[in-house]
């Protein structure tokens, strides 16, 4: 028998415990065998329950929760309005789950990433980014603070070899050395002329950057300082204010003007854009790729729109979904292919996309008394949302499902 699932659907930790408990080795072997059945089983189980169960509420955060982030242990780091960001381990006692408070910073944080050493790196209003050894004692995990941006530090991701960038309001990104370097700023890109609110690497581990100037910067870190701007991807006439890297490795952007647009970079310069997603009403705030490949959108205009991108252009939007009443503020993907969504209209909402138009709200929760403005998933399978009520829950998508005979196969066949 396998000794674990096939890796395209890691199963959350919650649902193989259940699986162990009430089912034969050879009812396991069978869903561990195929990829789409263990899919189907974990759909079909949650969706059945139409229920998430609440597992607790992590306080200690004096303002709004900017930030999440997770650990591959399964821990969570969360930063926020309050300047601190705090590490919860999911499996203390209830009270007792935030391991360590991480104070430094003069004013907001607003991005944050775990770096492969286990170590932390967050950004903040104070023009900063600091860098955190959760190893050393309390008061004490700050172990450097990277100055050098003029205004505030608004995104980050990690280059690979012991290197991170950051993208600022001042219009600049800056690439820092964490390790080899003694973390100091290594080269400072110009090109953008107003704030940078997303930076990625792409595949070939160049970079790519969206800004408030509508336009969207790919950079190669190799060439000499003053050349690494190698494309300048123009045609949204508002605000950049999300990039995704698709599958076959061309860009998907989201813009204040309510449009997507989808780019290939092996085009000739000026040829870039391949097509032009402009069925939202309003601006885009947040898009993800989904297992199966889609791509999944929300907007100001309270919706959220499933795209499948092989379709020819103007008939690549599936489904519209009107499930909140309000402005959706971010979404999450799960291994079972479901997406879970936050809004200000405060539920959380379970969506399966496998299932039919009109029918893919499988669970509505109450929760916070506050409007969501974050969600993520471990890699213990736990949800966590992030709200403007102070607080972080826990929830457990497989907490209220009960067995009856023959579940496995009812499940594959739905």
């Amino acid at each position: 028998m396998p000794s674990e699932f096939s890796r395209e659907c890691q199963p959350e930790a919650p649902f193989r415990r259940w699986l162990e408990k009430h089912f034969t080795e050879k009812e396991r072997a069978w869903v561990m065998r195929d990829v789409l059945r263990q899919g189907a089983l974990l759909r079909y189980l949650s969706n059945r329950a139409g229920k998430v169960e609440t597992i607790t509420t992590l306080k200690g955060h004096t303002e709004v929760i900017k930030c999440l982030a997770t650990f591959p242990d399964g821990r969570v780091l969360s930063g926020s309005f309050d300047k601190t960001l705090k590490v919860w381990d999911l499996a203390r006692e209830s009270g007792q789950e935030c391991i360590a408070t991480l104070t430094g910073h003069s004013s907001w944080v607003l991005c944050a990433a775990t770096l492969p050493s286990g170590q932390v790196i967050s950004g903040s209003c104070d023009k900063t980014l600091k860098v955190w050894d959760l190893t050393r004692e309390p008061g004490q995990e700050c172990i450097a603070t990277l100055m050098g941006h003029c205004d505030w530090v608004l995104c980050v991701a990690i280059l690979p070899g012991g290197q991170v960038i950051s993208g600022s309001a001042d219009s600049t990104l800056k690439i820092w050395g964490i390790r080899v370097s003694g973390y100091k700023c290594i080269t400072t890109l110009t090109g953008h002329v107003r704030r940078i609110n997303y930076v990625s690497i792409l595949p070939d581990e160049r970079v790519i950057s969206g800004s408030d100037d509508g336009t969207l910067k790919v950079w190669d870190r190799t060439l000499r300082p003053g050349q690494e701007c190698v494309v300048t991807l123009a045609g949204h006439t508002d605000w950049v204010r999300c990039v995704v890297i698709l599958p076959g490795g061309q860009v998907l952007s989201g813009s204040n003007d309510m449009t997507l647009k989808i780019w290939d970079l092996a085009r000739a310069p000026g040829c870039e854009c391949v097509a032009t997603l402009s069925d939202h009403g309003s601006s885009i705030k947040w898009i993800g790729i989904l297992p199966s490949g889609r791509v999944i959108s929300n907007s100001h205009d309270k919706t959220l729109k499933l795209w499948d991108i092989t379709r020819a252009a103007g008939d690549m939007c599936v489904v519209t979904l009107k499930e909140h009443s309000n402005d959706v503020e971010f979404v999450a993907s799960l291994s079972d292919g479901r997406v879970i969504s936050g809004s200000d209209d405060k539920p959380l909402k379970i969506l399966d996309l496998t299932r039919a138009s009109g029918d893919m709200c499988v669970a509505t929760q109450e929760g916070h008394p506050g409007r969501i403005g974050r969600v993520a998933s471990t890699f213990e399978g736990w949800v966590i949302s992030g709200s403007y009520d102070k607080t972080l829950k826990v929830w457990n998508l497989y907490g209220s499902i009960d067995v009856d005979e023959g579940l496995i196969e009812k499940a594959v066949k739905h």
